[in-house]
C-alpha cells in the first residue's frame, strides 16, 4: 500500500491518517509484488504478470478514490460488534502445542497464525 498512500498523498494531499486500509484474509486472491516473495518460485513470465497486475491493482485504488473525492456527499457510518459461528480458525492453541478443531477465538493476537 505505501506507493498508493504516496499517490494519494501527491494527488489528493491526503495526509496520514486520511486514508482508511481494509484488507482480508485470503487463499485463493492474486500475488502481488513485494508480498510474501519467498513462499513460492517463479518464474520470469510469473514475475512480469504479477508486476504488471500489481501496478495495475495500484492505478485503480488511486482512480477509485479519486472518482470519490470528485463526488461527496454526506454519510453516516455505524459499526457493529457480532460473532460468527462458521468458517473459524481451525488451529487451537494449548501452550505449546497445536492441535486442529473449532477455535472460535483465534488468532487474533496481533499476528494471523493461520499462515505463521
Amino acid at each position: 500500500m505505501q506507493p498508493v498512500l504516496q499517490q494519494l498523498r501527491d494527488q489528493f494531499q491526503l495526509g496520514r491518517g486520511a486514508v482508511a486500509v481494509v484488507s482480508s484474509h485470503t487463499h485463493s486472491a492474486p500475488v502481488l509484488a513485494e508480498t510474501l516473495e519467498g513462499m513460492s518460485p517463479k518464474s520470469p513470465v510469473e514475475c512480469e504478470r504479477i508486476l504488471s497486475y500489481s501496478r495495475r491493482l495500484q492505478e485503480r485504488f488511486v482512480e477509485v478514490v479519486g472518482a470519490a473525492l470528485t463526488n461527496l456527499e454526506p454519510a453516516l457510518l455505524e459499526y457493529g460488534v457480532g460473532r460468527a459461528s462458521f468458517a473459524m480458525n481451525r488451529r487451537v492453541y494449548r501452550g505449546d502445542n497445536v492441535g486442529f478443531g473449532d477455535n472460535p477465538d483465534g488468532p487474533w493476537t496481533g499476528m494471523c497464525r493461520c499462515c505463521a
